[in-house]
């Protein structure tokens, strides 16, 4: 099945989060961390449903993958042949992600 991947605005908040984050020390490798996220992310063009289903998710169902110690969040409107990706966040943070997911 092949899907468009499309971008909420929370999670491009936290890409962009994230990598401002990782420019105050390396410019570099915070354009490295942040290409990897966005390329990562388009293996749900063609397979949306690779990752499991996360745990504390309703209906539709949230997913997520991993890129590194980054968690993608993401839901498939199947319907509409999309992979929404909804946050990004580092697997370190103790705190769950927003309401949004439930």
């Amino acid at each position: 099945m092949d899907c468009k991947v499309i971008w909420t605005d929370p999670a491009i908040s936290d890409l962009q989060g994230l990598v401002s984050f990782l420019a105050v020390n390396s410019p570099d490798q915070a354009r490295v961390k942040g290409n990897l996220i966005l390329d990562h992310t388009e293996v749900l063009a063609s397979f949306p449903f690779i990752g499991p289903v996360y745990e504390a998710s309703r209906v539709p169902p949230v997913r997520e993958i991993l890129c590194g110690p980054y968690r993608i969040f993401y839901r498939v409107h199947e319907d509409q042949r999309v992979a929404e990706i909804m946050h990004v966040r580092h697997g370190s943070r103790a705190d769950p992600p927003p309401e949004r997911l439930t």
